[in-house]
């Protein structure tokens, strides 16, 4: 994203209106998912670099990838291209469809903030997703926010309504997100 991206008539009619568009461009790149996903993985060969963990992709029986939360599509966008040459399966629950098609990728976005059935069906999906996954396989998530309510496993005993009426009120009485995870 270029500061040229920010220059709204408000943004032209002030004296320092570069200025603010180039920290909003800065701001916005700080926090890209993608770019968040290039600054902390590398490609070098046939591994993936993470952190100081390396990971030889070609020795995994399969690559699984597990992306929730609003920012799972620039993160697997990103992590795809790392992955070029290497089969993958993977798993998108975001809040919105993705914008493109991501081969490798199902997508199933889930209900936000409350949990819907949406959110239950990729609960279900992503226990499926990673159920036969052995010491022989690499399984890498995204997680990002909103994934709790995106995905969802029901409890014994509690059902849909209840998360859903629960979460509902929670919200209303203005419980943070650590307070509605617990």
């Amino acid at each position: 994203m270029t500061a040229a991206s920010f220059y709204t008539q408000s943004i032209r009619a002030c004296h320092q209106g570069d200025a603010v568009a180039r920290i909003l461009a800065a701001a916005m790149q700080a926090v890209d998912p993608g770019n968040s996903v290039q600054r902390y993985i590398q490609r070098i060969g046939n591994a993936l670099q993470i952190g100081e963990q390396s990971y030889r992709l070609d020795n995994f029986r399969q690559i699984r990838i597990l992306g929730i939360g609003k920012a799972a599509e620039g993160m697997a966008v990103a992590l795809s291209a790392l992955l070029a040459g290497f089969s993958y399966q993977g798993l998108l629950v975001p809040k919105h469809a993705p914008s493109q098609n991501l081969p490798g990728f199902v997508a199933l976005p889930g209900g936000h903030p409350v949990p819907d059935e949406q959110s239950l069906i990729a609960g279900e999906r992503a226990l499926q997703l990673v159920s036969d996954l052995s010491e022989d396989d690499l399984l890498i998530c995204l997680v990002s926010g909103g994934g709790s309510a995106l995905m969802a496993a029901p409890l014994p005993g509690i059902t849909l309504a209840d998360m859903q009426a629960l979460t509902s009120l929670m919200l209303q009485c203005g419980a943070r997100i650590d307070e509605i995870n617990t």
